[in-house]
């Protein structure tokens, strides 16, 4: 599921993002209908920085003047309520192009740089990660005015079970400068607990293309969906998995056949590394979007994935383009 099925899946009033109502397809609605179903617990104490009381300032306005102005916009037009400010949004990721290096070409460097490491084999759960999205809440309430990261620690237990461990990271606002949120303490621990081992990659990560084409479309219709698909697919993969060498080369063999993928160029990501990005762009969940995925170019390792409104925000409150969701792998 992306980040706009997830938007629908929280909040029934996004389900329609886009003015023809019909922008989920039926995995996404069944998601919202069992979401729906399940109670959902928020974070104890954690609560908006509620915005101070506007005091009013001119108490000895007589009040024809009031009267006289009220009418005037009432006349012209003006007086409609104004559209809420946007949503604060991370900037979009800048990326140099480079004109000399093909898509298949950039590729097979990847490919190459993942075949030089000397990692191991994979280790289910030992993974971490920091993730922003424009449905984080805090105490139920979206966050509207600063960027809230998340930073998600999860380890596996002698009992078999995956230790996940949320803590706030650092707000921030589009210019990168530092913010506050009243109960949001960089490093305090949001939530933690034990998660049973029992989504679709149980089994270890195969290291060989045609065999990973296999194992990503468990849970995920590539087949009706394409290349978003797999990149959704290939993101939770690595949500359950830190991929030794040889999953790595079969992973980035996969993504270099899907179709429509591109090399997009070098850029610095939100942890300030440098990586290269693959972009596509599509309607996946219903409104324009690119996917970009963000790679280490001296292992191959997968870095980020983000995505990106493009043209038309539907029913969002963000200006476009906008980027709506960021995942950081550690």
């Amino acid at each position: 599921m992306n980040t706009l099925q997830k938007l629908a899946s929280i909040n029934p009033a996004c389900r329609a993002l886009d003015p023809s109502e019909e922008v989920l397809d039926e995995r996404a609605r069944t998601d919202l209908a069992t979401i729906l179903a399940t109670p959902r617990a928020a974070p104890k104490g954690l609560r908006w920085l509620p915005r101070p009381a506007m005091r009013p300032r001119w108490v000895a306005v007589a009040a024809s003047v009031v009267v006289i102005v009220v009418a005037a916009l009432a006349w012209s037009g003006l007086g409609r309520t104004p559209a809420p400010a946007f949503a604060v949004t991370p900037p979009p990721l800048a990326i140099q192009q480079q004109p000399g290096l093909a898509t298949d070409e950039a590729w097979q460097r990847l490919i190459g740089a993942a075949q030089g490491s000397t990692e191991g084999g994979s280790v289910r759960g030992r993974v971490a990660w920091t993730e922003w999205s424009l449905w984080t809440r805090v105490d139920d309430n979206l966050v509207t005015s600063a960027i809230v990261p998340v930073a998600v620690q999860r380890t596996p237990t002698a009992a078999g079970t995956i230790r996940q461990v949320k803590r706030w990271a650092t707000p921030w606002i589009a210019d990168g400068a530092p913010a506050t949120v009243e109960n949001v303490h960089p490093g305090e621990v949001v939530s933690e607990g034990e998660l049973e081992f029992n989504g679709p990659f149980t089994e270890q990560p195969p290291t060989d293309a045609g065999a990973m084409g296999a194992y990503l479309s468990v849970g995920h219709p590539i087949a009706a969906q394409g290349t978003p698909e797999a990149i959704v697919a290939v993101e939770d993969l690595n949500f359950d998995w830190s991929l030794g060498r040889e999953a790595r080369i079969s992973v980035l063999q996969y993504l270099r056949q899907q179709p429509g993928l591109t090399f997009a160029g070098i850029t610095r990501d939100r942890l300030h590394r440098e990586g290269w990005a693959f972009a596509i762009q599509s309607d996946h969940g219903g409104l324009p979007v690119v996917q970009t995925v963000v790679f280490d170019p001296l292992d191959g390792r997968l870095l980020d994935v983000e995505e990106m409104l493009t043209t038309n925000p539907g029913k969002l409150n963000v200006a476009v383009p906008a980027v709506i969701s960021y995942t950081a792998f550690h």
